[in-house]
């Protein structure tokens, strides 16, 4: 789900996203140009300047909630009324972490800027402001990432060796991509974080997503036509922490503050669970 510009303007867009395989029925569409983002990559240190342009009104908890009640009434209108709601798994993104969050992604980028060093420090000093039994998870680079599970425990996993970075944008995103695919299946959370470090290692060993599966099977590591299923229940994960938290401040004391507008929507929909990520590597 997310907010475009105008049908037409959009309609590329959307036939991409559908070719490949990602449904964009629940996408808003507004009078406002659809947001962009430009990448400059320099080739003598491979460091990016990412410049994104948005004058869209981002998409309401109002139009969310009748997005995912007309996706309800299209499931029982197909003969598909089973009970369950229509996704198994919500993601969202924002700046605050709410009590309500399941799974939780921080980046090593935005722990750095609130002075830690270690993944495992940083997850410990946000866990009191997280719900009790989220699962914690905080990527750093080629140092892999670590996970703070619902007992406390710390799993870390090393980042696989990659003889040449290729392209590492959208590296963050396959490792969520990662997390989500092995723990919609039950896996455990070690098995889970060792997939997405594994994952994100293929991306930037390579330009852009296309053959990732391909990349994996080719390792041999992960025979991922033997697992589970995912199970037919809902998880959800609110997308916390961008980037742009670097270029524009906000008030550190308030930062990490209880979002009232996320535990409305947890509160009309009782069925869905909340939790707060971030872009990660």
């Amino acid at each position: 789900m997310s907010a475009l510009g105008p049908k037409d303007s959009s309609r590329q867009l959307i036939a991409q996203l559908e070719a490949k395989g990602i449904r964009t029925s629940t996408c808003i569409f507004r009078k406002s140009p659809t947001p962009s983002s430009y990448i400059i990559k320099s080739n003598a240190s491979g460091s990016r300047t990412i410049i994104s342009v948005s004058t869209i009104e981002d998409i309401s908890r109002d139009e969310f909630i009748r997005k995912f009640e007309m996706a309800s009434l299209t499931k029982t209108l197909a003969f598909e009324s089973d009970g369950k709601a229509p996704f198994k798994w919500i993601h969202f993104e924002g700046r605050n972490v709410t009590q309500a969050g399941d799974v939780v992604f921080f980046s090593k980028l935005f722990a750095e800027r609130r002075g830690y060093s270690h993944p495992a420090d940083f997850l410990r000093s946000v866990r009191p402001r997280c719900k009790p039994q989220a699962v914690l998870y905080c990527t750093w680079g080629s140092r892999g990432a670590t996970c703070l599970q619902p007992n406390d425990e710390e799993l870390h996993t090393p980042a696989p060796l990659v003889s040449q970075v290729m392209d590492s944008i959208g590296a963050g995103d396959t490792f969520i991509a990662g997390i989500m695919f092995m723990q919609m299946r039950g896996m455990p959370y070690l098995s889970s974080l060792k997939f997405a470090c594994e994952l994100a290692s293929c991306k930037v060993a390579q330009e852009g997503f296309d053959g990732l599966a391909v990349a994996m099977a080719n390792k041999k590591v992960w025979d991922t036509q033997s697992l589970p299923l995912p199970p037919s229940r809902i998880s959800s994960m609110i997308r916390k922490y961008s980037d742009s938290d670097v270029v524009r401040p906000r008030d550190e004391a308030n930062e990490l503050d209880r979002d009232e507008e996320g535990q409305t929507i947890n509160e009309r929909l009782s069925s869905l669970s909340f939790s707060s990520s971030k872009p990660l590597l």
